[in-house]
């Protein structure tokens, strides 16, 4: 993350995902999406989103268009 320490997960297929990361799970419709926003914008490059969630459209949305 900016400015902070970084730490990741060493994946078995070689690549590496931030161990901190931004959860959308159950997240207030009218907010996740600047949630993910400021966070991607802050220097989060982990955001843990799913269908299941029912919130992409709001998701994608803000955050497609930094």
């Amino acid at each position: 993350m900016a400015g902070g320490i970084e730490f990741f997960f060493d994946l078995k297929n070689n690549t590496r995902i931030p161990s901190v990361g931004l959860g959308t799970w159950q997240s207030e419709p009218g907010l996740v999406g600047q949630a993910v926003y400021t966070a991607v914008k802050v220097g989060y490059r982990h955001i843990d989103c799913a269908q299941a969630y029912g919130n992409e459209k709001e998701v994608c949305f803000l955050s497609c268009s930094i």
